[in-house]
């Protein structure tokens, strides 16, 4: 319950920049969300590219992950992300500091990488 002496300094609603979402995952201080059409969008904390548009800066607005289409499903790690496509294919983004996108070193991606 909200406290009439403390309300929320931004008002309830919609992520910007956001529609049509079909599912959605969050991460330690970012999410990630599946449009109907396919796309995904990201936002939040991206000091190490989760949110996979090609950039470390952080956003309150969703922004479209890039080179990435077709997506069924999203998951957010704790610094990064995967999603599956409709092929059956499965790329990631964001910390990569254990291995954890897959493809088959330990550098940090801010764009989508196949999984290997």
């Amino acid at each position: 319950p909200r406290s009439a002496l403390a309300p929320d300094p931004q008002p309830d609603g919609p992520v910007p920049g956001l529609r049509s979402v079909a599912s959605m995952s969050s991460g330690f201080e970012h999410s990630c969300a599946v449009t109907h059409a396919g796309k995904v969008y990201c936002w939040g904390r991206n000091n190490i590219g989760q949110l996979g548009d090609g950039t470390t800066t952080y956003s309150v607005e969703a922004h479209e992950v890039v080179n990435l289409h077709d997506a069924l499903q999203v998951s957010c790690g704790r610094e990064h992300s995967c999603a599956l496509t409709r092929d059956g294919s499965v790329y990631c983004w964001g910390s990569n500091v254990k291995g954890e996108l897959g493809d088959g070193t330990m550098n940090e991606r801010h764009t989508p990488v196949r999984v290997l």
